[in-house]
């Protein structure tokens, strides 16, 4: 049940992500008026325009999610452009698996930490 319960927040997370994607093709945003607001921001990830990219958009939905659930969210990447998403010495393993077998998704139970690690690939594209 944890195991469905982590897939669904992801999958969720996809959908969030397609749905911002969807609406971005319709210029349903103001785009104008986030680029204006955000050129009066210091960090460009507290602007309105940034939480209307995609990915961002799934980040935050997943992330919201997995505070309420007690799951821990990371975004682990090889070549990150955010040093936060460096892969930690215990996420190497599951990156290797995911990218070399293409594996669609990625469970364990860890006994010894008495953790479940649930993980997808996140393929980035233009939108």
């Amino acid at each position: 049940m944890t195991r469905d319960g982590m897939r669904g927040t992801v999958l969720n997370a996809e959908n969030a992500r397609r749905s911002i994607s969807n609406m971005r093709r319709l210029q349903l945003f103001d785009d104008r008026r986030l680029k204006a607001d955000m050129l009066q921001q210091s960090d460009y990830k507290q602007t309105d325009i940034f939480r209307t990219v995609p990915i961002v958009a799934a980040f935050d939905a997943i992330a919201q999610v997995s505070s309420k659930e007690g799951y821990e969210f990371r975004v682990a990447a090889h070549q990150p452009r955010d040093a936060a998403n460096t892969p930690r010495e215990d996420e190497e393993p599951i990156l290797r698996q995911l990218e070399n077998d293409k594996t669609a998704e990625y469970f364990i139970v860890e006994d010894k930490t008495n953790e479940m690690v649930y993980a997808r690939p996140i393929e980035l594209t233009a939108d």
